[in-house]
C-alpha cells in the first residue's frame, strides 16, 4: 500500500513586495527594540517578519543598524536561519520558501509565488518527533504540521479557512484496494463541507464511503481523526464526495 501523501497548495501569490516604507518601518522597529529578541517579536507584531526574512535580510542600511546594536546575536540568528533552511531544502526539492525558528524544533515556513503542491507530508517523515512547522497562509492564519509517531497532524488557526485535498489507500468490503480522495474546506472549526467531486473508486453508499474515511489511520485535522472531521460535518453524509492525498489552498481573499 503507498504512503498516504499531504500536499500544500497555496493558491494566492506569496511574493512580497518591498517599498521604501517597509524598509523604513524596519529600521524604526530597530531603533525602539533594545535586544535582538524583543525585535524580532516586534517584527512579528507588525508583520514585518518576512520582509526581513526575506528581500530586506541583506539591505546594507538595516544590517548596518543591528550590527551596531547586536551583532554577534544577529550573526547566530543569520546562521540559524541558514541552518533550517538546508534542512528543510533536502525535504523539499525545487520549492521556493522563507523558513526561521526562534526556538528550538519550532520553525515558521513561507512558501514564495508556487504553483505547485508543497508535500508537506515529506517534512514530517523526515522529521523527528516534537518538531512543530508553521506555514504561513497569509495575515493571521497558518497551519501547524506536527508529527506523533505514523500520525501527522494538521491543525488550522486564523480568521479565513482554506482548501485540503486529501489522498490515501483503503481496501472495500471485498478486499479491493481503492485510491481514496477528496477536497474539503477547513477552518478553526475543522472540515466545513467537502468541496468538488470526491473519488471512493466508484462507491458510492454512504456507509461504505465511511468505512473507507476510518481506514485513514494517519491524517488529524484540529485533533480529530479524519473520521471524526468528516463525519463532523453538518452536511449529510449522502451529500459527501470524496477524493487520496492533502493540498491545502489558501483562501483566495487573504493577501500575502
Amino acid at each position: 500500500m503507498p504512503q498516504e501523501n499531504e500536499n500544500v497548495f497555496i493558491a494566492e501569490s506569496q511574493s512580497l513586495d518591498v517599498d521604501e516604507q517597509k524598509k523604513n518601518d524596519i529600521l524604526s522597529v530597530i531603533e525602539s527594540c533594545n535586544d535582538l529578541q524583543d525585535f524580532i517579536k516586534k517584527l512579528k507584531e507588525e508583520n514585518l517578519i518576512w520582509y526581513f526574512i526575506g528581500p530586506l535580510r541583506k539591505d546594507e542600511n538595516i544590517t548596518g543598524q543591528i550590527n551596531l546594536k547586536w551583532e554577534k546575536e544577529f550573526q547566530k540568528f543569520e546562521q540559524s536561519i541558514d541552518a533550517t533552511h538546508k534542512e528543510l531544502k533536502s525535504s523539499l526539492p525545487g520549492q521556493n520558501f522563507l523558513a526561521y525558528s526562534t526556538k528550538d524544533n519550532d520553525f515558521k515556513i513561507r512558501f514564495e509565488n508556487e504553483e505547485k503542491p508543497i508535500e508537506i507530508s515529506n517534512i514530517l517523515r523526515a522529521s523527528s518527533e516534537g518538531k512543530v512547522y508553521n506555514i504561513s497562509l497569509g495575515k493571521d492564519s497558518q497551519i501547524t504540521a506536527t508529527k506523533k509517531g505514523s500520525e501527522r497532524h494538521y491543525d488550522f488557526t486564523g480568521s479565513s479557512s482554506c482548501e485540503v485535498t486529501i489522498n490515501w489507500q483503503a481496501k472495500d468490503s471485498e478486499g479491493n484496494s481503492i485510491d481514496c480522495s477528496m477536497t474539503v474546506k477547513l477552518d478553526s472549526g475543522g472540515i466545513q463541507s467537502v468541496i468538488g467531486e470526491p473519488k471512493f473508486g466508484g462507491i458510492t453508499s454512504s456507509e461504505e464511503v465511511l468505512k473507507l474515511v476510518g481506514q485513514n489511520k494517519e491524517v488529524f485535522i484540529n485533533g480529530k481523526t479524519l473520521y471524526q472531521a468528516f463525519t463532523g460535518m453538518s452536511r449529510s453524509v449522502d451529500d459527501q464526495q470524496v477524493p487520496a492525498e492533502e493540498i491545502f489552498t489558501k483562501d483566495p481573499h487573504i493577501s500575502p
